[in-house]
C-alpha cells in the first residue's frame, strides 16, 4: 500500500505541523520514507 502526505508550511511556526501524520502512524510499520521539498522562488513552486 502507498500513501503520500502532503503538509502544509506554516509560516507562523516556521515548520510543517505533522501532528495528523503522527497519530496515523502511531500504530503502523514504516517499510520506507522518502522526503520531496519545495521551494517557492517568484510565486512559482520549484522542486529542490
Amino acid at each position: 500500500m502507498l500513501k503520500i502526505f502532503t503538509l502544509k508550511y506554516e509560516e507562523r511556526t516556521e515548520s510543517f505541523n505533522d501532528s495528523v501524520m503522527s497519530n496515523f502512524l502511531a500504530d503502523k510499520e514504516i517499510l520506507r520514507w522518502v522526503s520531496h521539498f519545495f521551494e517557492r522562488t517568484d510565486s512559482v513552486p520549484v522542486r529542490r
